[in-house]
């Protein structure tokens, strides 16, 4: 995987076409029908997400000698941004707006992912973000 961090939003892009090619992603077709800006808006969305779930701007924490993390293999907060951003993409409802043809994204979507993940990201970011295991601790 190329850096993500640090990089214009096209370059991001590019990384996430990769991440959705057809031979590696089952979702791959949900990626390419949507419009590049809205791919975009997406992964800026999706990361500030991520950043807020976190608590931390990823932005400034990783650069290309990140990955893997010793000791933490499925933290990979740039799946997580890709993931997240289909998430969003697949759960608003695109509507028109003026005349002119543009149009805005509105949506339920944190309270579906919350009923859905009992947090505010999809499923697959939760994963990637090694977030999906369970700790008991006994006293």
């Amino acid at each position: 995987m190329a850096i993500y961090f640090g990089l214009t939003i096209t370059a991001k892009l590019a990384i996430a076409d990769t991440y959705y090619g057809v031979n590696s992603h089952i979702m791959a077709h949900n990626w390419a029908d949507v419009d590049e800006d809205d791919q975009k808006a997406s992964l800026v969305q999706a990361e500030r997400e991520v950043d807020m779930y976190l608590g931390i701007s990823l932005e400034d924490r990783f650069d290309e000698t990140s990955f893997p993390i010793s000791g933490f293999a499925n933290f990979r907060p740039d799946y997580a941004i890709f993931e997240h951003a289909l998430f969003i993409l697949d759960n608003t409802a695109r509507k028109a707006e003026g005349t002119d043809g543009e149009g805005f994204i509105e949506s339920d979507l944190y309270q579906e992912q919350e009923r859905n993940t009992g947090v505010g990201l999809s499923p697959q970011a939760t994963r990637f973000l090694g977030m999906n295991r369970l700790q008991v601790s006994r006293g």
